[in-house]
């Protein structure tokens, strides 16, 4: 299985469980993409939430979207990523 992992991990702590969680998987036998979003400048400062994910992210069937939980919440920086999503697609899975 392809897999895609999108990681926001401002203290770290995140993108550590999301590389664990990478090789784990890839000892299973999966083809995992891992992209940490924190800082990323195209996403939070200039918004260019779209045209970041069509040029960088593989064609998968299953995302993965890793963030800190806030009382509950994701990441409040998260949302105009998670609202960006395409619909599914060859690229974007089922």
């Amino acid at each position: 299985m392809r897999i895609c992992m999108l990681i926001f991990s401002p203290a770290g702590s995140t993108l550590s469980a999301g590389k664990v969680l990478q090789e784990q998987l890839q000892q299973s036998g999966h083809q995992v993409q891992l992209l940490n979003l924190t800082g990323n400048a195209q996403i939070f400062k200039q918004g260019d939430v779209k045209s970041y994910l069509k040029s960088k992210v593989e064609a998968h069937e299953l995302l993965i979207f890793g963030s800190p939980v806030y009382e509950k919440h994701i990441e409040q920086y998260l949302r105009p990523v998670y609202k960006s999503l395409p619909k599914p697609d060859k690229v974007w899975g089922r």
